[in-house]
Parts: C-alpha cells; sequence; structure tokens
C-alpha cells in the first residue's frame, strides 16, 4: 500500500488498555504527519473481536493471542 492508499483512510484503532498513554500518542501522532492518514482510537473489550467484525482496523492487544487469518501481526518488543 502506497502512502496515498494509507492516507485515503481513516483508521480505526482498537484498543482494550493502556490509551492515552504518552507511548501512544507519540505514535499515532508519527503515523499520521508521516502518512498524512488520520487515526480513530477506539476503546473496546476486546479488540480481535472488533477486528473480526470489522468494527476497527487495527487491534492493539498485549500478550499471546489467535490473530484472524488474514491479519498481518507485529511484536515490538521481544517476547
Amino acid at each position: 500500500m502506497d502512502r496515498q492508499s494509507i492516507a485515503d483512510f481513516e483508521h480505526r484503532l482498537g484498543f482494550s488498555w493502556l490509551l492515552p498513554a504518552p507511548w501512544a500518542q507519540q505514535a499515532v501522532n508519527h503515523f499520521e504527519q508521516d502518512t498524512g492518514a488520520s487515526v480513530t482510537l477506539t476503546r473496546t473489550g476486546d479488540p480481535l473481536q472488533a477486528l473480526r467484525q470489522r468494527a476497527v482496523d487495527i487491534a492493539l492487544v498485549r500478550g499471546d493471542f489467535d490473530p484472524p487469518r488474514a491479519a498481518r501481526t507485529v511484536r515490538p518488543f521481544p517476547v
């Protein structure tokens, strides 16, 4: 996906914990500045379920999880 394609969408980030923490707000701000896209934060009890139901585009989760088949996963910190 190129920069223009990313900027064409509002990205819905689902989370259940810790937001808005300073690091999360900084990451969202950097993403928005770098891509021209916008991010809407959505608090939900189960971010993965919200992702499966397409209520959010990005699920922020902690620990081990079973991602949906077509999902990409990123582990920013070693486990």
